[in-house]
């Protein structure tokens, strides 16, 4: 009986996922174990709300090579759906799966054997047509329950990051260069207790990563039952 692991990266919605993941697993068959517990095979589900997304993927392929040099590592996750091409080139990594494959993993990886090149599944986000139902079970205090795959609103949280974004780009704009120094404290609370949480500004337009320092517009919900 082959042993799988699965580290998680990110919001409660990539929990409640890799939480679904892995049920299908124990369903085929497979044995769930701890990450340093030497797995066959590896699953990492990544997050791409940080521009250290790269560096953390990377972090977490390096110790599952070191806890078990000839197991299966597999990325997916929102930083796989971004950069799938970039993810491949990671020493160590033998698949990527995007949005609409990783539910599909177990029948796209042909039992998980390593190849030269590491495989990779991806579509682009616009032909994401289906909607995986996903909850977390017995992993947590909680269970965390998807609810969505896709928002056009502007939560707390992102009108926060949105606001801060924006207030660097016009600081870097004012100072000539990222690499100028760093920007003053925000001039508006942050949304919390006791502060409003809407930036004095209009409702934020999507920023991608490669105009916002790396920071992705979230747009995946998951709430706790």
């Amino acid at each position: 009986m082959k042993k799988v692991a699965f580290y998680t990266l990110g919001c409660k919605l990539n929990y409640s996922e890799t939480s679904t993941i892995a049920r299908k697993f124990e369903e085929k068959g497979y044995r769930k174990v701890d990450f340093s517990d030497t797995p066959d095979i590896f699953i990492i589900n990544t997050c791409s709300v940080t521009e250290n997304a790269d560096k953390k993927c990377s972090k977490v392929v390096r110790e599952a090579r070191a806890i078990s040099p000839h197991g299966y590592i597999a990325i997916v996750g929102c930083y796989a759906q971004l950069k799938p091409k970039e993810i491949a080139e990671i020493p160590g990594v033998d698949a990527v799966l995007g949005a609409s494959e990783k539910f599909r993993l177990i029948e796209l990886l042909d039992e998980f054997k390593r190849g030269e090149q590491p495989k990779v599944f991806h579509s682009e986000i616009d032909q994401v047509k289906s909607f995986n139902t996903s909850y977390s079970l017995f992993d947590r205090t909680r269970t965390f329950l998807k609810v969505q795959d896709g928002c056009d609103y502007s939560c707390a949280f992102w009108r926060n990051l949105t606001s801060e974004v924006v207030f660097i780009r016009r600081w870097w704009q004012n100072t000539g260069s990222p690499a100028g120094p760093a920007p003053p404290p925000l001039p508006f609370p942050k949304a919390g207790k006791g502060a409003s949480p809407h930036p004095p500004h209009p409702s934020p337009p999507r920023v991608s990563p490669s105009h916002s320092g790396g920071v992705p517009t979230p747009q995946r919900c998951a709430t706790r039952v």
